[in-house]
């Protein structure tokens, strides 16, 4: 539905709910044509609201409806204009003159009236020009707080407007960013380059005499300063604000510097205009982009902005009709989930209100924007309040034009067209169905019925309306009337000289009917009507120019247009391309090296246009070639297979070469060959994927034959004729732009990263340019066959690594991470933890959380005291409602749909509530060595929320754990972890505390009761305390009991193969803070064997831990045992066996072992209480690393441990 018929349904269903308001209130509410659906009774209901009430705070709603409305009435545009003339005489000092002046100064653009056009918007006070410098910072959050090179400057009393600043890829510096004629913002498109998150902006203002006023922004979060202090921070990462702001300023008499802070990166926009404190524009003597003094610094204090002046003012009026033209210009300021807030309060406060058709209307437009729902919820939901709008009201225009916009999306398109067809048959003047008919039957290809409902439009009052207009023309290109189109154009534009577009469609056709001189004169006319840009201008000129074959007329186009934006590189590169092709002219073509030069120096990482340029010179940059070895070189200097006898390939050559620029783009070429050993290895090398641009790519058979790969589709290439001795080579070149922040290139290995394959050659050659910002890290490079050579060659450092003959790494059980074991190398860029903590402390800013998490915090916490017994009610809310921990990021998205992350749902929730609290970061224990010289963003990864109570110890959470965890568990891997504190302000380091080991032990019992005939009932019983069998809690509580009863079938059969499960229980299942418990109860036979004395041996009473097969089977070690997680592999534990004896006797228990080392311990005891066999079982092994020179002892130690578990326990049978 249109928004001009939902305002009409805002006001015609506002009737009965008005009776409080002023009579002049009632006839627009109650007006009939607002649902008649005809627009010219629309219009002049708006009209006269806007005449009677140019100070209405709901000015903004009814100039929103006027746009949509005046497009459909022939002359509209004329009426409006002297009906908003009016009004703005009325409200020239007001907030609402703004809105006036900029809707007027619309339609007159429209008219063709340019100049007071251009007037009106000089009239609003927008600040024309900025110095602008950037971008700097790697993530917006932090960059909004951290200061760079030019904050110093601009808090400054005076600085130099042609100051270079330092910044991580090269200096950055101020350039002038104006105002476009017709525009209101300041955009930096093309004008700044590189990567980086915040912009600077400076502009100096003079005033006569001292002024309190307002800056209106609009745009990206920003910092502002006035007169050298600071004036605001406007983050919307952590504030949800509208699209325009206020900010409340004192203005000296003099000069006024104000500077701004935006993000966005280098191509960035905003706009900021002066204001009185009663709206007024304020208009300075003189403003200037060049610095000037500010010899005082200001004292004031930043202050929170204001809502735009219809918002503010809306936000305190309740009467309901008044609440829901707030919740419309809510959604008009870009606040949807607030509009619909807004909404739904006024549903709950006012049942009556809910059950109106115009209600129910503007809730479903206000739910179908709010972005954090699922598209098919906001629909569904949007379909249901139009059915209950139409319900009350069966004949509602709105209702019905909705509902068939409904039946369309869902392929119901005859139903949506009957729907249409019988609004058209009630109100037969009703433009926007007929014209939404219209729409539909074109979407459907049905041109003819689509011509046939659009008729009665094309000769009746509405043939000259803009809308109208615009259909019948796109009616008959579909039909190819093109002629007919054009002349429809024209008429278009002589009703309505702003659309000046008619002349981009003249110029187009003018050229196609191959008239070169009226197709330029049509150019020239829409360049001046439209005001173009002189670099805009003379693009287009360019383009009619070659359509024509105007050589001369081209290039001089583009070398204006170059000339016209000096910095702008794409203009400079259309001109150096064009002239790249006049073969026949060398001053053209050295024009063109030298642009191309140009273009380099500043943007490296343009690898076309390096193309290009050695393409004009003839040569080719093969900087590779001295680096790659002869392949017959290769091939005859690697051993035979004897060499490898237990691989089924080997790698014979492993080359990369990398070329760096400055601004790290990077170029690399790889050459591999390879050499197949036995059948495994022609299956592993049978294809080869599609990478880069093919350089090389074949099979040498044994016979010696050269094989073509073969290519099917888009696939990988098929290597033909492999056989041992067959060799592959592969060769291609990758390239890529400049990195964002932190760029990295590698690691490159030494050796089979994959340790499946021996490496004969590998080398690895950098190029570098001395201003690339990198670092090379070098890691397990002593090996022997490992050399380095080091050259400078002008601006380039070659480093060459080269590796020769190194051999299949073994894997081994438990064994370190590839890259603390294999050789390599990584180029990185020069960096420091701090630089790193952009990205940490950001993740603390947002997003912004909506009305629907604030209302669910509040409810949450109502009548809660403390902040950890709000801490926990958050805690446990999210642990229930989370379903699924796949889905958004946003907290109200996460809410609705009940899946995402539930430390993004906890975070906001915290915040909301206003509970103290930090996300920290942590790093996993024990994990990859860490590098702090030059640390990697990952160090730093798992969430945490570290609460801070008032007056208590900190508690550190896992919001992340399994629903029925206790509050404060931590995975085993957080203990003792350090960790990154996420604030916006700035960041710090933590550890987040462990706990004992032992706390995590695994405990259980074993009954058993033995009978005469070897046989036995067996009760068991475990508690398993980890955090992850939190997680096997919540699969018991989902799983049917035939599949429950499965598993513990197989628990049983653990203890006795065969054995019989006679019950199983799982107490606790569903209670919350409980440890997993799992008890069954099985009769076996087979727990006792003969021994050749006659006496028999208990068998199985004890669960093994096979901790030697598991961690030491093998006799030595090349690399270090990892030992990250043994409680989670039962390698912590305290458990017992109660043997009821029965028949037997066990007259010599075994002895008690007690093992301790610096491993762990472990200890067991035997003993006898009368017919009661007992035997306590007690291990801790400690996490942590063991080193090959330590093998040896842990081996020992667990051979101990496993013999004393093997300690027959020997029986005799009692005499009768």
């Amino acid at each position: 539905m249109s928004r001009a018929l939902l305002f009409a349904t805002v006001l015609s269903g506002c009737t009965a709910f008005a009776r409080g308001a002023a009579a002049a209130d009632e006839p627009i509410f109650a007006h009939p044509a607002m649902d008649a659906g005809d627009p010219r009774d629309q219009l002049e209901v708006l009209l006269e609201r806007i005449r009677s009430r140019p100070l209405d705070p709901g000015l903004t709603v009814y100039l929103a409806e006027l746009r949509e409305v005046w497009s459909l009435v022939p002359g509209a545009h004329e009426r409006a204009a002297e009906a908003l003339a009016e009004a703005l005489a009325a409200a020239r000092v007001h907030w609402n003159g703004d809105l006036l002046r900029s809707a007027l100064a619309a339609l007159h653009w429209n008219a063709g009236r340019s100049e007071r056009a251009r007037s009106l918007l000089s009239e609003r006070g927008f600040l024309d020009g900025f110095l602008v410098c950037g971008p700097f910072g790697t993530a917006t959050a932090a960059a909004l707080r951290d200061p760079f090179p030019p904050e110093a400057d601009v808090v400054a009393e005076r600085f130099a407007r042609d100051a270079r600043y330092p910044r991580r890829r090269g200096a950055a510096r101020w350039h002038v960013a104006t105002r476009r004629p017709f525009g209101a913002s300041i955009d930096t498109e093309g004008l700044l380059s590189g990567s980086g998150q915040v912009v600077y902006a400076v502009t100096h203002v003079r005033f006569e005499e001292a002024r309190e006023g307002f800056l209106v922004y609009r745009g990206p979060s920003a910092k502002l300063w006035v007169n050298r202090s600071l004036a605001a921070l406007l983050d919307r990462s952590q504030t949800r604000y509208g699209r325009s702001l206020r900010v409340p300023v004192r203005l000296r008499a003099g000069w006024n510097r104000i500077a701004l802070k935006v993000a966005g990166g280098a191509p960035t926009a905003f706009s900021l205009r002066l204001c009185d404190r009663a709206g007024a524009p304020l208009h300075p003597l003189e403003h200037t982009v060049d610095p000037r003094p500010v010899p005082v610094a200001s004292e004031a204090e930043p202050r929170a902005p204001y809502p735009s002046w219809c918002l503010w003012r809306l936000a305190r009026e309740h009467p309901p009709q008044r609440r829901a033209l707030y919740a419309w210009a809510l959604m008009i300021d870009g606040l949807d989930a607030e509009a619909a807030a807004v909404l739904e309060d006024l549903g709950r406060s006012e049942p009556s209100v809910a059950a109106e058709p115009w209600f129910q209307l503007l809730f479903a437009t206000a739910i179908e924007r709010v972005d954090h729902l699922p598209r098919a919820v906001r629909r569904d939901r949007a379909r249901r309040a139009s059915e209950r709008a139409l319900e009350r009201a069966p004949r509602s225009v709105r209702a019905r034009q909705r509902l068939a916009r409904y039946l369309a999306e869902d392929g119901k398109v005859p139903e949506a067209a009957s729907l249409l067809e019988a609004i058209l048959e009630d109100h037969p003047a009703d433009v926007r169905s007929r014209l939404q008919l219209v729409e539909l039957l074109e979407r459907q290809n049905w041109t003819l019925e689509a011509e046939q409902a659009l008729a009665p439009l094309a000769g009746g009052a509405f043939a000259e309306a803009t809308d109208v207009l615009r259909a019948r023309i796109r009616l008959l290109q579909r039909l190819g009337r093109w002629r007919a189109a054009q002349a429809l154009r024209e008429e278009l534009l002589r009703r309505e000289p702003g659309q000046t577009w008619v002349l981009a469609e003249r110029a187009r056709h003018a050229l196609a009917a191959g008239n070169a001189e009226a197709a330029r004169a049509a150019e020239e006319e829409y360049a001046r009507r439209s005001f173009l840009d002189p670099a805009d201008a003379a693009d287009r000129r360019a383009r009619a120019c070659a359509a024509s074959g105007e050589r001369a007329g081209e290039l001089a186009a583009l070398r204006a247009a170059a000339e016209a934006r000096p910095w702008d590189v794409e203009r400079r590169l259309r001109l150096a391309r064009r002239l790249a092709e006049e073969a026949a002219d060398p001053t053209a073509r050295d024009e063109a090296k030298a642009l191309l030069d140009g273009v380099l120096a500043e943007r490296p990482g343009l690898h076309a246009v390096r193309a290009l340029r050695n393409a004009l010179a003839g040569t080719e940059d093969r900087f590779w070639e001295e680096w790659v070895p002869p392949l017959d070189e290769v091939l005859s200097g690697a051993p035979d297979r004897s060499h490898w006898p237990k691989a089924s390939t080997v790698c014979l050559l492993d080359l990369q070469v990398s070329k760096i620029y400055p601004d790290t783009s990077q170029v690399h070429v790889v050459h591999q060959v390879w050499r197949i050993l036995d059948e495994a290895g022609v299956e592993r090398y049978g294809s080869r994927p599609r990478v880069g641009e093919l350089l090389e790519l074949r099979t040498i058979a044994p016979t010696g034959e050269v094989l073509e790969p073969i290519r099917a589709g888009r696939g990988p290439f098929q290597m033909p004729g492999l056989a041992p001795g067959a060799v592959v080579e592969h060769a291609f070149k990758t390239r890529s732009g400049p990195a964002s922040f932190p760029f990295h290139s590698g690691p490159f290995y030494f050796q089979d990263p994959d340790l499946t394959e021996p490496f004969w050659l590998s080398r690895w050659v950098l190029i570098v340019h001395k201003d690339a910002p990198v670092t090379l890290l070098e890691r397990n490079m002593n090996r022997p066959g490992i050399r380095k050579h080091q050259e400078v060659r002008g601006d380039w450092a070659i480093t060459v690594y080269e590796a020769r003959n190194q051999p299949r790494i073994q894997p081994e059980p438990n064994m370190p991470g590839r890259d603390e074991i294999l050789p390599w190398v990584k180029v990185v860029e020069r960096r420091r933890l701090e630089d790193l903590g952009a990205f940490y402390r950001s993740r603390a800013a947002g997003p912004a959380a909506k009305p629907s998490v604030a209302r669910k915090a509040a409810e949450l916490t109502f009548g809660l005291g403390s902040d950890l017994e709000k801490a926990r009610a958050l805690y446990a809310f999210c642990q229930e409602h989370v379903k699924s921990q796949e889905g958004s990021s946003d907290p109200a998205g996460i809410l609705a749909a009940r899946a995402g992350s539930k430390t993004a749902l906890f975070l906001a929730l915290l915040a909301a509530a206003e509970v103290p609290h930090h996300l920290l970061l942590a790093a996993p224990q024990p994990g990859d060595a860490v590098d702090w010289e030059q640390p990697e963003v990952s160090v730093f990864r798992v969430p945490v929320v570290r609460l801070e109570p008032a007056g208590q110890e900190p508690v550190y959470l896992f919001p992340q754990a399994h629903r029925l965890a206790p509050f404060g568990s931590l995975p085993r891997a957080l203990w003792n972890a350090p960790a990154y504190v996420c604030d916006v302000e700035g960041g710090a380091l933590d550890v987040v505390p462990g706990k004992a080991l032992g706390s995590l032990r695994h405990r259980g019992l074993r009954v058993f009761r033995l009978r005469g005939d070897g046989s036995a009932r067996v009760r068991v019983r475990k508690v398993l305390p980890g955090l992850g069998f939190y997680r096997l809690k919540e699969v018991f509580g989902a799983l049917p009991e035939r599949r429950i009863r499965g598993w513990f079938a197989q628990q049983a059969a653990r203890v006795a193969p065969g054995a019989r499960l006679l019950s199983w229980a799982l107490p606790h299942r569903e209670e919350p803070e409980v440890p997993l418990s799992v008890e069954f109860e099985l009769e076996a036979e087979g727990f006792l064997s003969v021994r050749p004395d006659g006496r028999v041996e208990l068998r199985r009473a004890l669960e093994p831990t096979h901790l030697k097969p598991r961690f030491a089977a093998q006799l030595q070690r090349r690399f270090p045992l990892l030992l990250t997680d043994p409680a989670g592999v039962g390698a912590q534990l305290r458990d017992e066996v109660r043997v009821e004896l029965g028949p037997f006797a066990c007259p010599r228990p075994p002895r008690g072992v007690t093992l301790q080392t610096r491993f762990g311990h472990f200890s067991l005891d035997c003993r006898l209480e009368g017919s009661l066999l007992r035997i306590e079982r007690s291990l801790l092994l400690r996490p942590g690393r063991i080193a090959p020179a330590d093998y040896g002892d842990f081996r020992a130690f667990l051979d101990a441990i496993d013999r004393a578990e093997r300690t027959p326990i020997v029986l005799e049978r009692r005499e009768r």
